[in-house]
């Protein structure tokens, strides 16, 4: 995983503030309800892209809100049929990926997760905070593309 933005031509659909962990199930129902239309149950099935989302976006939230600087921001964005989630979080002079590799001589496990359950990851440094994110191909629209 190598300093990469994200497709370009995201569109935002919904963003949660983190402040600590405590939010982040309040994060992982709402986001699964704005991409399935339905409350998320108890029990993950990880058949679905929303499954697989809440997931990810449960692992990139942990990582931010434990390694980084506040405030840690979920956004969950589309990409014509495909979804991207964006963490960003304010710590920027950490990088997260391939640093954490390096540091370690292992993968994290909230990257290993993210490889393994999206098409895509990437991480990139703005002004304003560090970005991680992954894609997810929309199983519902698999047919228009």
């Amino acid at each position: 995983m190598g300093s990469v933005r994200p497709p370009p031509g995201i569109e935002e659909l919904q963003a949660w503030t983190l402040q600590d962990a405590a939010q982040l199930r309040v994060m992982r129902g709402s986001l699964f309800a704005t991409v399935t239309g339905q409350d998320l149950v108890a029990q993950f099935t990880l058949g679905g892209v929303a499954d697989r989302m809440v997931l990810v976006a449960t692992e990139l939230a942990t990582n931010a809100l434990v390694t980084g600087l506040p405030p840690t921001t979920v956004r969950l964005c589309r990409c014509g049929a495909d979804f991207v989630l964006d963490v960003v979080d304010g710590d920027l002079r950490t990088l997260p990926g391939s640093a954490a590799v390096e540091e370690s001589g292992n993968t994290p496990l909230w990257l290993r997760m993210a490889q393994r359950f999206s098409s895509e990851v990437g991480w990139y440094v703005t002004g304003s905070g560090r970005h991680v994110w992954a894609r997810f191909h929309d199983d519902e629209h698999q047919e228009d593309r």
